[in-house]
Order: structure tokens, then sequence, then C-alpha cells
């Protein structure tokens, strides 16, 4: 499992190419809107297989159906969704 930042960066790219399977985790915004799109074209050129899954989904859920949809049409399955919880930050604080 390689963890990577946001983007197309160089970082990414090394990522990508050796990866099996990217997994991109996608939040409700703007531009977790316009990124997969770019990592899915990424992953279209490098030859590997991409997935989505949206996180923190309920803080913007017409922009997370966006992602949804969108994910379809760059043929990046979607594998589900992750809720906004509070009680996550509060133990991250604690």
């Amino acid at each position: 499992m390689i963890d990577a930042p946001p983007g197309t960066s160089c970082p990414v790219i090394a990522s990508v190419k050796a990866a099996d399977v990217v997994l991109l985790v996608a939040e409700p915004t703007v531009s977790g809107l316009h990124d997969p799109e770019r990592v899915a074209h990424l992953c279209r050129q490098l030859k590997g297989k991409a997935m989505v899954c949206i996180d923190k989904a309920s803080i913007n859920p017409d922009v997370a159906a966006e992602i949804d949809a969108e994910a379809a049409r760059w043929s990046m399955p979607a594998l589900g969704t992750v809720g906004y919880d509070d009680s996550v930050t509060a133990a991250q604080v604690r």
C-alpha cells in the first residue's frame, strides 16, 4: 500500500506507476470533483486500474453524487462513501 498526496504531482505519478490498483479518496468539494478526473486520466495513460471512494460524503451530498456520476464516466468504479462524523475530530483532539 502506497499513500500519495492529492493531485497529479511527481510523487503521485511514481505511486501510480508502482501500483496494481489505485484507490482515490475524494472529498465532496470543487477540487474533489476535478482531481479524480485528472488521476483517472493519469491511470489510463499508465495502464493502471483506478477506483474511487468518497470521504465525508455527508458534508455535501450533491457534489458527492456528482463525483459518483463522473467516476462512472471516467470508467472508475465508485466503491462507496464514508460519512462525516464529528467524533473522529474529537478523538484526534483528545
